[in-house]
């Protein structure tokens, strides 16, 4: 009968001990990069939409500035036609009340 050594066993028992404690370090340490990789991602998205819906809200602000800018020159113009019309009518009735 062959005699079995304990202590080469029991050190053999250690180094697979050893040996699975470093690959479950790995696949953690894996793992962890995996989600640090995918909370960056997340975090990035997140701030590029924020900046999608600052531009799309600046994006507002400037159209109805525009509209605005708009309604004025059309506002502005007619106040010069009825200004002209004004004078050319002030100019025709005192032309008519003097006389010729």
């Amino acid at each position: 009968m062959p005699k079995i050594q304990h202590g080469e066993a029991k050190c053999q028992f250690f180094i697979w001990a050893d040996i699975l404690q470093l690959v479950e370090d790995k696949i953690r340490s894996r793992e962890n990069a995996v989600r640090k990789k995918e909370d960056d991602v997340l975090l990035h998205e997140y701030e590029v939409q924020q900046k999608e819906d600052k531009l799309e809200e600046k994006e507002n602000v400037l159209y109805k500035q525009e509209e605005k800018i708009r309604k004025q020159i059309v506002e502005n113009r007619c106040a010069r036609i009825f200004l002209c019309m004004y004078w050319v009518l002030s100019i025709v009735i005192i032309s008519g009340w003097l006389g010729p």
